[in-house]
């Protein structure tokens, strides 16, 4: 696999890890509001997210370019 498509892997992995904070963020505070029990299920779900966002960070900056690459033939 390249660096761009290894980059962009990277991109959607914390996308969609970011997507799902968003979403354990509101079922957060709707459990918090109505008194629910699982609160403590979407705060794990939370720090899930913010694992796989992590990771998804560690690949991009892995795969960052640095410098110039010159073309060699």
């Amino acid at each position: 696999m390249g660096h761009f498509q290894r980059w962009l892997m990277g991109l959607l992995i914390s996308i969609g890890g970011t997507l799902t904070l968003i979403i354990g963020l509101m079922l957060t505070v709707a459990s918090f509001l109505t008194n629910s029990r699982f609160i403590l299920l979407w705060l794990a779900i939370n720090g899930f997210s913010a694992i796989i966002i992590l990771w998804g960070n560690y690949i991009m900056e892995e795969e960052r370019p640095r410098g110039r690459y010159r073309i060699e033939q």
